[in-house]
């Protein structure tokens, strides 16, 4: 079963999408915390950047295991401790993120 809001994210629908996440992710789904966390730290839709919610969304997720949210995590905890996103995304690897590859 596909997770309400996951398919209106998926066709850029952040307005339609964020009510949608927001209540799946309250309800504990790791895939709508991180594209919650996507929906804050860019300011999709109409919802305003909130690094901090950001955060707050991707550790939850993280925390159940979700791959891209411990590497998008990982990302924005660089600028604050270097040592902390290695690890992050050392744990995003053990989770079986793999980054997309680079353009040469």
């Amino acid at each position: 079963m596909t997770t309400p809001g996951t398919e209106e994210f998926r066709a850029q629908n952040f307005v339609q999408a964020f009510p949608l996440l927001l209540t799946s992710a309250e309800q504990g789904d790791a895939e709508a915390q991180c594209m919650l966390g996507n929906l804050y730290q860019l300011g999709l839709g109409n919802v305003e950047i909130d690094e901090a919610k950001a955060m707050q969304w991707y550790y939850r997720a993280a925390n159940q295991g979700h791959s891209v949210a411990t590497s998008n995590l990982a990302g924005m905890v660089w600028p604050i401790s270097r040592e902390a996103a290695a690890a992050l995304n050392q744990l995003a690897q053990q989770q079986g993120y793999i980054p997309e590859a680079k353009a040469s």
